[in-house]
C-alpha cells in the first residue's frame, strides 16, 4: 500500500467472500471462470480471487499507472497470476481494442 491506491475497506472483504461463497454454491468453480476486476488498484481483489478459485483467469484494470505498479507487485508477491491493463473503461476507443471477443463471468 502506499499514497497511489486505496486502503482496502470492510466492505471489500464483504464482497469477495460472497463472490467467493456464490462461485462455490453454484459449483462454477470446475469450469473455466475469466474476471474482470475495473480499477484494481492495490488488486485485493482480483489476488484474492485468483488465490482462492481455481481454473480462473483474472484480468485487472486501471487507468493509474501507479496503482499497477502497486497491484502488480503484490500479485507477485502472493504469488498469483493476473493480467493487468491500463485501461480507461470510460473510453470506449481503447476499451474496445482492450477486450474485443472477450466475455466475463464476473465482473
Amino acid at each position: 500500500m502506499n499514497e497511489n491506491v486505496l486502503i482496502p475497506r470492510p466492505e471489500t472483504e464483504e464482497l469477495v467472500a460472497f463472490v467467493l461463497q456464490n462461485i462455490k454454491k453454484q459449483k462454477l468453480n470446475s469450469e473455466p471462470i475469466k474476471v474482470l476486476d475495473i480499477g484494481t488498484g492495490s488488486g485485493c481483489i482480483a489476488i484474492t480471487l485468483a488465490k482462492n478459485l481455481s481454473n480462473v483467469q483474472v484480468f485487472a484494470l486501471d487507468i493509474s499507472k501507479k496503482a499497477l505498479k502497486v497491484s502488480k507487485e503484490n500479485s507477485k508477491n502472493n504469488n498469483v497470476e493476473i493480467t493487468f491493463l491500463e485501461v480507461d473503461i470510460l473510453n470506449e476507443s481503447t476499451r474496445n481494442l482492450e477486450f474485443r471477443d472477450l466475455e466475463f463471468d464476473i465482473i
